[in-house]
């Protein structure tokens, strides 16, 4: 559409000479170039038309041959984004090839913000070559941590921002681990409107014998209810155990082929399950202290078509407000 901000991340390097970058990436759409990408490096730009998009890959000097990777994203609403919440620590891991990790995060005006991001390449342990950055709308940085630290900011607007990991070297694969805090918090929230997402693109569950087992949630307001959803992957009566913590993670569980997606989880329940699946309803304090406070909530429903017997919903995202 005209006017989505696209995010191109690519990479490459030719057989006769590895440390030089002799292939290209152009953007076009039908009124021309876009924009272009030279070796290995990113793109960000603004759609001009709405339309078809054409990428194209090709050897600079028409004849060279080699391996290329490349991936894009919108900037504003990124598809298949995360929604987190602030005050998760977020790790993940860069598999190299012009790879990159896109969250959302919903701000209000003049919130305080801190950036904190570490990570470690596989090529060099000892050197950062990973990048933090919280983006606008419009794709313009609004701070960034390059390598290892922790910077503070501010928003400037009311909205959704996008949070983006990358290799600096556009190449690089390894570890890392990122996290906004609400630094004016407990004197003024950084984000009071509620919020109830499936944050399954970061961590996904795990198919029992009808699918991956539903969690859903109205919105989590102040003084009321909040209603959550739980599914039966197994389509007859079980049991299921509901998790629920202050931050997300994405932890394999090998026993089950599956992810952990609370993390230092606390059992809610542990409870039987109809076969049509049942709904919990809690109530939420009226206290304005709670505003942005945001809590990850995850199932596991006995279901013996499940590796190991168990079946995981997604990762669900609650920030409470109003």
């Amino acid at each position: 559409m005209q006017g989505d901000v696209l995010r191109v991340g690519f990479c490459g390097a030719s057989v006769c000479c590895p440390t030089y970058y002799l292939h290209q990436l152009d953007v076009r759409d039908a009124g021309g170039m876009i924009g272009s990408v030279v070796g290995c490096g990113v793109l960000t730009v603004a759609l001009p038309n709405t339309g078809p998009v054409r990428i194209d890959v090709h050897a600079r000097n028409n004849r060279d041959t080699g391996w290329y990777a490349f991936k894009f994203d919108r900037l504003n609403d990124p598809v298949g984004a995360s929604q987190i919440a602030f005050d998760w620590t977020i790790p993940g891991s860069m598999s190299g090839g012009a790879d990159f990790d896109v969250f959302t995060l919903h701000a209000s005006a003049g919130a305080a913000g801190l950036l904190r991001f570490t990570g470690a390449s596989v090529c060099c342990p000892t050197y950062f070559l990973h990048y933090a950055e919280v983006l606008d709308a419009t794709g313009q940085r609004i701070a960034a941590v390059l390598g290892d630290g922790v910077t503070p900011f501010t928003f400037p607007a009311t909205g959704l921002y996008t949070v983006l990991v990358s290799a600096r070297n556009y190449q690089d694969s390894g570890w890392y681990s990122v996290k906004v805090d609400c630094n004016s918090r407990p004197w003024a929230a950084c984000d009071c409107n509620a919020h109830a997402s499936s944050y399954g693109r970061y961590c996904a569950g795990t198919a029992g014998t009808n699918g991956i087992p539903t969690l859903a949630a109205s919105l989590p307001r102040l003084g009321q209810n909040v209603n959550v959803a739980i599914g039966n992957s197994y389509g007859q009566a079980t049991s299921v155990m509901v998790l629920l913590g202050a931050t997300a993670t994405n932890s394999p569980l090998p026993a089950f082929n599956a992810r952990l997606c609370v993390g230092n989880p606390t059992v809610l329940a542990v409870m039987p399950l109809a076969a049509g699946g049942t709904t919990l309803s809690y109530a939420i304090p009226n206290d304005s202290l709670l505003c942005g406070i945001g809590l990850a909530v995850q199932t596991a429903v006995v279901d013996p078509g499940a590796t190991g017997g168990g079946a995981f919903s997604d990762g669900l995202l609650l920030v409470l407000g109003l």
